[in-house]
């Protein structure tokens, strides 16, 4: 995907010049798969450009707060926001995840994230890239407490996008926090790649764990069916 100032999708466009990560083939695979259908609550932490928030708002009649602390990320998403055809659904908070959590007794169906996942690896000269990118401001262990707190119990899952070797932490910050995985979808480029992202979904209670693995493309940069299928409600080519 290239790096425009600006993502045009078919009811929405997505403005990207003031953050420090861009919008990926990744995360638009992530919140077009997610089930956000039948959500009344939706969450989405550390919201960025807005993307996730928006591709939920689409497909969904629920009410959205939307966390972050990145200014230039803030400002990008709320103009994002303001300009789409949901704003009176959309609510941008300037508020991290554990902030919000800790005074904040709101309950959401559904709980969206694609957090900064490197740790401890080398830093690049962007500052406002590594705090998109390195989870100093929000280790798994401390989202994964928030997730708790403000997932519905009985019903709510929280979906997250993480890189496939980042399943065996997250499911072990899940595990201390009380969350149990409920579902895995692998995420590999194509049938000749290992998955490089795992889409992982958590709740409160036990539940039978759901497996697949999609292919984004059949042969680059053609994109396989079932990668078709799950974008074309929002790519304007597809």
């Amino acid at each position: 995907m290239g790096r425009n100032t600006y993502f045009a999708f078919k009811q929405f466009r997505v403005e990207q010049a003031l953050c420090g990560m861009k919008i990926t083939t990744d995360a638009c695979l992530f919140g077009a798969i997610i089930p956000v259908e039948n959500a009344t609550r939706i969450l989405d932490i550390g919201t960025g450009t807005g993307l996730l928030s928006l591709m939920a708002a689409q497909r969904s009649s629920a009410k959205i707060d939307a966390l972050e602390i990145e200014p230039g990320a803030l400002a990008q998403a709320a103009d994002n926001f303001s300009f789409s055809p949901w704003s009176a659904r959309l609510n941008l908070h300037k508020k991290s995840a554990q902030d919000f959590s800790s005074n904040s007794e709101e309950k959401y169906d559904c709980i969206l994230c694609n957090p900064p996942f490197f740790t401890g690896s080398t830093r690049c000269p962007d500052a406002q890239r590594n705090m998109a990118r390195h989870d100093d401001s929000l280790p798994l262990s401390e989202l994964f407490q928030a997730l708790k707190n403000n997932l519905v119990e009985e019903t709510g899952k929280a979906w997250l996008l993480l890189p496939s070797d980042s399943d065996s932490d997250a499911c072990r910050e899940a595990d201390n926090a009380g969350l149990h995985l409920c579902q895995r979808i692998e995420v590999a480029s194509s049938t000749e790649h290992q998955p490089h992202r795992s889409i992982l979904a958590f709740r409160h209670k036990p539940a039978p764990l759901k497996q697949q693995r999609i292919n984004i493309y059949s042969r680059h940069p053609e994109y396989s069916k079932a990668a078709t299928e799950i974008l074309s409600p929002y790519y304007l080519k597809l």
